[in-house]
């Protein structure tokens, strides 16, 4: 697990791997707090979707993080990124489809379902938790953690 301060920029390896990297991705990352007026919101209304959906928004923090990512990893992002919008064009021909006639919007709501898949697997950091001022990382390669000086040194 990797420990950062929020809106910072990681050092220059990748975070998947420890090579140097090619790119910095600015990675926005949410955290939902469970202990948030939001979240207590959306537990008390949970039986309401509106309210639920309310909620959550509430609950959620973000920050931006750079990470640095080699040329395999950055190009495994941009491969899952374009998937996923393969997958929502894909739905939107299918949509317009004449030949499909009623299965059409079936087809469409199926190709729509698994475009999150790869968005998904593009994700290359994942949130622990946050405080105030610094934000928990996981997803980091050991090796690049070893490299990194420890937390308050």
């Amino acid at each position: 697990m990797l420990v950062a301060a929020k809106d910072s920029r990681l050092p220059d390896r990748c975070v998947k791997c420890n090579q140097p990297r090619a790119i910095y991705v600015n990675a926005h990352v949410d955290w939902e707090d469970p202990e948030s007026d939001g979240a207590q919101i959306a537990r008390v209304a949970g039986m309401l979707p509106g309210w639920r959906l309310i909620g959550l928004f509430l609950s959620f923090s973000g920050t931006r993080v750079a990470i640095g990512l080699c040329r395999s990893h950055a190009i495994q992002r941009l491969t899952c990124i374009a998937l996923c919008w393969a997958f929502v064009c894909a739905a939107l021909l299918l949509l317009l489809a004449r030949d499909l006639g009623d299965d059409r919007l079936l087809a469409a709501i199926g190709v729509l379902l698994a475009a999150p898949v790869p968005y998904i697997l593009s994700v290359m950091v994942r949130v622990d938790h946050m405080t105030g001022d610094r934000v928990w990382l996981t997803g980091v390669s050991p090796d690049y953690v070893g490299e990194l000086p420890a937390l308050g040194a």
